[in-house]
């Protein structure tokens, strides 16, 4: 009986081992897809309402934000010590720090605009910020057009192997 119960228990942990990494997948894509609205949002308002870049942080605030939000807060709350890192190093630490869901280009795409933000005027910011939304989505698009079959082929290869250790 108790080898029974090991090899149960054998199965479900390798299960859940596959059902975490599908969540991991579908977190990166949802994060993926809360970036480049909030990139939306700061090129709107930088564009047409030349909002300062301190108050668009500040909407990073709002619920919609989850993910992005904590890297954008690290970013807004790094601000005071501005004279003694450029904003593109406040940027690329912040991504660095706060975005671990997202891959490593995706990280560098967000890192390179940051080297863009603030320093130029509204359309070469937009422009960039457009850039990196054009990136973004082609990244977003690959990973939720295989979103779906990737959920499934982690459950099933965990539980598969699960069941042939258990086995």
């Amino acid at each position: 009986m108790s080898k029974f119960l090991g090899a149960v228990m054998l199965a479900a942990a390798a299960t859940l081992i596959g059902i975490f990494k599908a969540r991991e997948i579908k977190a990166s894509a949802w994060t993926l897809k809360e970036i480049v609205s909030f990139l939306e949002l700061m090129r709107n308002e930088i564009c047409t309402r030349r909002t300062p870049l301190k108050q668009i942080l500040i909407c990073a605030n709002l619920p919609e934000y989850r993910c992005i939000g904590g890297c954008v807060c690290c970013v807004e709350e790094k601000l005071d010590c501005l004279g003694g890192k450029s904003f593109a190093k406040i940027w690329c630490e912040s991504v660095d720090e706060k975005l671990k869901l997202i891959g490593e280009n995706e990280r560098q795409t967000l890192k390179n605009l940051g080297s863009s933000l603030g320093k130029y005027d509204a359309e070469l910011q937009a422009a960039s910020i457009d850039r990196c939304i054009g990136e973004l989505t082609g990244e977003y698009e690959v990973l939720n057009a295989g979103l779906k079959s990737n959920e499934k082929m982690y459950i099933g290869l965990g539980t598969g192997i699960g069941l042939i250790l258990a086995i």
